[in-house]
């Protein structure tokens, strides 16, 4: 009997936790105002601008803009941005969903960490509208984000259905995190000739230059390899701009005979040089310079660049 009882205050009790929570702790999504949780975008491809600004203990800290061009995006009127990173924010502000609001009890505490920390988020749209919202840390169990739209009263646990975690790093201020980290851009109707050289093997460099319509392959006829080879000319990008990770690293590379020499030359422009270094801690990238002035230490990765590192036996011997 004592048992039996034990099991129906239990039960009882787990009933009425179960109440208190779903009528103190939850909302349902029908009570939401509208006005306060819009801070999805249906029509992504009417946005002109997004602005980042990350505040810290009430003062912005910096900036960030991203600009539409045609159907290309720039960082901060000046660089490329990263598309595929593009893509993702878009989705991102297309899917944005409100799950429920911060609790009566720890508003005042929230409004507090979201003046101390957050990205303000300012979105232009063709017509001249704008709509912005501020983005804050993300919840103890890193499956939401905490927002406050302008003018509303109340800061929302937002999500995107399907996802799992949280959004607030697709807001990043950082320029590095957007920009596309382009080396050198081509194609294979601008490359006017092509020089690979390799400091220990002399015998696997080579030089491709271009004759009316035909390739040369170190002045003799290239053959379809080489016409391959050519065709995969396009953006050379970096896997990172890694300068500030490997403080004097680039000093010592400068002290170092380079092991390979990239250089290619586009109809009507300078040479392009790329000094280029094996990372013997990591055989899937490559330490590079371009040899221009002020030009940062990159990264390339073998499984993008490795397509330019051909030797002089590739051309007779295999496909790309």
């Amino acid at each position: 009997m004592k048992n039996r009882n034990t099991l129906i205050l239990s039960l009882v009790l787990l009933m009425l936790s179960l109440g208190y929570y779903f009528m103190v702790f939850r909302k349902t999504k029908s009570s939401f105002d509208p006005e306060e949780t819009a801070f999805s975008l249906k029509d992504t491809a009417s946005i002109q601008s997004i602005q980042f600004t990350y505040n810290l203990e009430g003062k912005p800290k910096r900036t960030l803009t991203l600009t539409r061009k045609d159907s290309a995006w720039l960082v901060n009127e000046k660089y490329p941005a990263l598309q595929a990173k593009v893509n993702i924010l878009l989705k991102t502000l297309k899917l944005l969903r409100a799950k429920e609001p911060v609790l009566p009890q720890a508003k005042s505490n929230m409004l507090n960490l979201l003046a101390r920390e957050h990205t303000d988020v300012e979105i232009l749209l063709k017509d001249g509208s704008r709509k912005s919202y501020k983005v804050g840390t993300n919840t103890p169990d890193n499956m939401g984000t905490f927002m406050l739209l302008k003018g509303a009263d109340d800061i929302y646990v937002t999500f995107i259905p399907g996802h799992t975690g949280y959004l607030n790093s697709r807001y990043s201020s950082l320029e590095d995190d957007w920009k596309e980290n382009l080396v050198f851009a081509t194609t294979p109707d601008q490359v006017e000739w092509v020089k690979v050289e390799y400091s220990t093997s002399k015998d696997s460099s080579f030089q491709i230059s271009r004759k009316g319509k035909d390739w040369l392959l170190n002045g003799e006829p290239g053959g379809d390899l080489v016409e391959e080879y050519i065709a995969g000319f396009q953006k050379i990008i970096a896997e990172s701009m890694v300068e500030k990770y490997y403080p004097g690293k680039k000093e010592e590379l400068q002290k170092l005979n380079p092991d390979v020499i990239f250089e290619v030359k586009n109809r009507g422009e300078e040479i392009f040089r790329l000094k280029i270094w094996r990372r013997p801690d990591r055989l899937d990238l490559y330490f590079a310079l371009a040899d221009q002035p002020k030009a940062e230490l990159i990264s390339l990765q073998e499984f993008h660049f490795g397509r330019y590192l051909r030797a002089r036996k590739d051309f007779s011997t295999k496909k790309f």
